[in-house]
């Protein structure tokens, strides 16, 4: 019979239980474990609540008391000083209190004995807060000795003492609370210690830890390599986006990485830039760099930076040894940050000049004042026909000399008291075009371009034509040197001009806006870079000796500077050069007439003038100059002085003071205390540099009248009668029309109101109807109202406005004028409105006030 052969059962089948066991095992054993640390862990977590909740209630015990001892204190300190500022605690602890008292309530509800100690504590709390209220109060209103009896009551002391026991009682309740949770906690740990004990007795639990720390491990360590990763491709993203460029070299100095930008700001070609390149060729490749960079060179232990030229551009390098022995090289262009210092320190250069050059202006004028003064003094006495009168021209051909020269340097200074308004630079140049050919001669063609539609500019129209004139001058002596007496161009180029952000930051002193470029070119002999630089700095010159002053393009830099705009020059050795002045745009409307004719001054009638001058010499010129003119003078050295005589009982009817002197007060502040006293007192200044008290921002201020010095004897007489005519037009001119401007069109509505200014109206402005109503309770003579209003129309606007002042004058403006006086009607009583066609001239808005004011419509 033949029978089954069998072996030996396999270790298999026995193997695969004894693992099942020993993990099930390990698994009971480390369910115990779980359970006990859980216990554990919770009865932490219900300790750290509980400690959580009493640390809370103590902060907030504290708190409640603290508010109510800097209440006290505040109390203390202004019942001693009795100044407000010791009230400043006070005030603010009562939001404290109050927060703290809240912030009590909301922790101990749910606990009816901490809630009853929180009731009690903020019941004594409220009666200790009432109490140093009452008696703040009291000392506001009577003083400390009203006060007193308060205090006296020891109320307050009893009620914070009280305040303290309660507080403590609560706290001392919550501290024995979480002792109790800590001794129950400390309970906890031991049972479950004997638990874990018991749980982790045997090998299996061992191997069971050990293969829970194994699979932890590695979790870990895919988590650590993920988190690698993403860092590692962050910061190639932040290298990648950085503008400065930057390569990074191993120990063997082949290149690691580098980033977009290091290629084309080193001027190195993409070839060289790719990883595994030898630091010998990028250096190689860097053969444009001034210094070169040397192939074989290595950082030092720190990093180093240097800088070098790649043509037009400053590069800024830094090297840096790295942990495994590579480097780091870092390029940055730099080349606009250089710019911007060279630019600083010519303008701090240029200032310090100009302080220097005003200041000798000053002196300067000082002493051409006396000896212009005498000069026309001694003329008038000479009899006509004596032979001196052509040495006494010929001197004072000299003084005007002088002056211009002093002019100039204030202009180079920005010291030179302007007279800005806008200005049509077409007119004015196309006005300047005879002059312009007369003086430059017919050998050199002169040409105008300028195309249609220029902005008006803010400037004083004789300053730019001067400037224009200077500029022109110069080209053609340029043109000269080059070509001798024929040949050449000067071409004088107009054209609007919008600065934008990025041609601001690459010019500084260029702020971003809208401008109008005035250019002037020519084709003489051109200027190389260091002539540039130093081209306006004032008596640097490349004429010949002799030949010019040097002072033309500095008192150009000096007035297009002052006047807000940018100057620039571009020129090139033996090709020419161009001048580029970008004035500032202004949005009014520009002036008809540049030069009105100027009256033959009345002379004096016996009117009284001060005269306040501290130079001896100049004082004495000034008398003697006002004297010859028909008025009667007193004198005063300084400010104080010129007071002094007024306090004394004298009342002219004229200052006339020079404005740098030394000593209190200043001459605006002997003007302000002087015209205080005599209400119609006229006032003119005299100086030969202003600095800033009554000239800001280049434009003299608009209540001062000013005569530069030296002066002529003539224009002194003008300007001593011009302001006594004012002054007498103060006495007796009416008050002006008072006219409410209602227009919700911004730029329509500011300018319209420029134009009534200047029309010497007094203007009220509104953007809606409502609130044209609401400015009509001050009163108006004349409403302006457009007639499509964001609330309302002109028509109901003007209805409204009748019924409260009855008579007021109405013009209504509008787009279509026609249209709007057909389809409406006007029956409120008075003048009936004038209607105003859009777009306006000043004529016609002149016109429309006229009809307005007489009830002619």
């Amino acid at each position: 019979m033949a029978g089954r052969v069998g072996g030996p059962p396999s270790p298999s089948r026995f193997v695969k239980p004894a693992v099942l066991a020993t993990v099930f095992c390990a698994l009971a054993l480390g369910a115990a474990a779980a359970g006990f640390g859980y216990r554990l862990y919770v009865s932490i977590g219900q300790l750290r609540a509980g400690v959580e909740e009493a640390n809370a209630i103590i902060d907030a015990t504290g708190s409640y008391v603290d508010a109510l001892r800097d209440a006290e204190t505040g109390q203390r300190g202004y019942l001693l000083t009795m100044r407000p500022s010791y009230l400043e605690p006070f005030w603010t602890s009562g939001a404290v209190y109050e927060r703290a008292g809240a912030r009590l309530e909301e922790l101990t509800r749910g606990s009816p004995a901490l809630e009853a100690d929180v009731a009690a504590l903020r019941s004594v709390g409220q009666q200790k807060m009432t109490e140093l209220t009452d008696t703040v109060q009291r000392a506001m209103r009577g003083g400390q000795q009203a006060a007193l009896p308060q205090v006296l009551t020891d109320f307050g002391k009893v009620a914070m003492e009280s305040v303290r026991q309660h507080a403590s009682h609560i706290n001392n309740t919550v501290l024995a609370a979480r002792a109790a949770r800590t001794a129950a906690l400390v309970q906890d740990e031991q049972d479950v210690l004997y638990g874990i004990l018991l749980a982790s007795f045997g090998g299996l639990s061992l191997l069971g830890a050990v293969s829970l720390m194994l699979l932890f491990g590695r979790s870990r360590l895919v988590e650590t390599q993920g988190a690698l990763q993403l860092q590692s491709e962050r910061l190639r993203g932040i290298v990648d986006h950085i503008p400065e460029g930057v390569a990074v070299f191993d120990s063997t100095d082949r290149l690691l990485m580098s980033n977009p930008a290091f290629g084309p700001m080193a001027g190195i070609p993409p070839e060289y830039c790719r990883p595994g390149r030898s630091f010998a060729d990028v250096a190689s490749a860097a053969r444009d760099w001034e210094p070169p960079l040397r192939p074989d060179s290595r950082p030092g232990p720190a990093p180093q930076t240097s800088e070098a030229r790649r043509g037009e551009h400053v590069l800024q390098i830094w090297r840096s040894p790295m942990p495994d022995g590579g480097q780091m090289l870092g390029v940055s262009d730099i080349t606009r940050r250089v710019q911007a210092e060279a630019i600083a320190r010519q303008a701090q250069k240029i200032e310090s000049i100009g302080q220097l050059t005003g200041g000798v202006a000053h002196d300067f004028n000082n002493l051409l004042q006396v000896v212009s003064a005498n000069l026309e003094l001694v003329e008038r006495r000479l009899e006509a026909g004596n032979a001196l009168h052509a040495r006494l021209a010929a001197a004072q051909a000299a003084v005007e000399r002088g002056a211009r020269l002093t002019r100039h340097l204030l202009a180079f200074a920005r010291r030179q008291p302007l007279a800005p308004e806008s200005t049509d630079p077409a007119r004015l140049l196309r006005g300047m075009e005879d002059m312009l050919r007369r003086t430059l001669g017919h050998d050199i063609p002169l040409e105008f371009v300028h195309g249609g539609g220029l902005w008006p500019v803010r400037v004083d129209p004789h300053q730019l034509e001067n400037a224009v004139l200077n500029l022109c001058i110069n080209a053609r002596d340029a043109i000269r040197e080059r070509d001798g007496e024929r040949g050449g161009r000067i071409t004088i180029e107009a054209t609007n001009a919008n600065l934008d952000a990025i041609y601001a930051a690459a010019n500084p002193d260029a702020p971003a806006g809208q401008y109008v470029l005035i250019a002037i070119s020519d084709t003489g002999i051109g200027m190389a870079a260091d002539q540039i630089a130093r081209a306006v700095e004032p008596f640097y010159t490349t004429k010949a000796e002799g030949k010019g002053t040097g002072l033309g393009l500095s008192m150009v830099y000096g007035f297009v500077k002052q006047s807000g705009g940018h100057f620039k020059i571009y020129s090139e050795p033996g090709h020419g050069t161009t001048v580029k002045l970008y004035l500032p745009r202004s949005h009014a409307m520009p002036a008809m007439d540049y030069a009105p004719a100027v009256p033959e001054a009345a002379p004096g009638d016996g009117e009284l003038v001060l005269v306040v001058e501290d130079e001896t010499a100049v004082r004495t010129a000034a008398i003697e100059a006002i004297g010859g003119l028909g008025y009667r003078t007193i004198a005063a050295e300084n400010a104080a002085d010129a007071l002094a005589l007024i306090d004394g009982g004298y009342r002219p009817d004229l200052l006339f003071t020079d404005v740098v002197m030394p000593g209190e007060p200043s001459a605006r502040e002997l003007a302000s205390r002087a015209s205080a006293r005599l209400p119609q007192l006229a006032v003119v200044f005299t100086s030969g540099y202003t600095a800033n008290a009554v000239v800001h921002n280049g434009q003299v201020d608009p209540d001062v009248q000013l005569v530069s010095k030296p002066w002529r004897i003539e224009e002194l007489a003008q300007e001593l009668r011009t302001a006594l005519n004012r002054r007498r037009d103060r006495l007796h001119s009416p008050a002006p029309l008072r006219v409410l401007l209602v227009e919700d069109d911004a730029l329509i509505r500011k300018t319209t109101a420029d134009l009534l200014a200047d029309m010497g109206c007094e203007v009220m402005s509104a953007a809606t109807g409502q609130a044209a109503i609401d400015a009509l309770q001050t009163g108006a003579d004349l409403l302006i109202a457009d007639f499509q209003l964001p609330d309302m129309d002109g028509c109901r606007l003007a209805a409204l406005a009748r019924q409260l002042q009855p008579r007021i004058a109405v013009i209504i403006a509008s787009g279509c004028a026609e249209k709007a006086t057909g389809g409406h009607s006007f029956d409120e009583p008075g003048p009936p409105p004038v209607w105003l066609a859009k777009p306006y001239s000043g004529q016609s808005l002149a016109a429309a006030l006229e009809k307005a004011r007489t009830g002619t419509a």
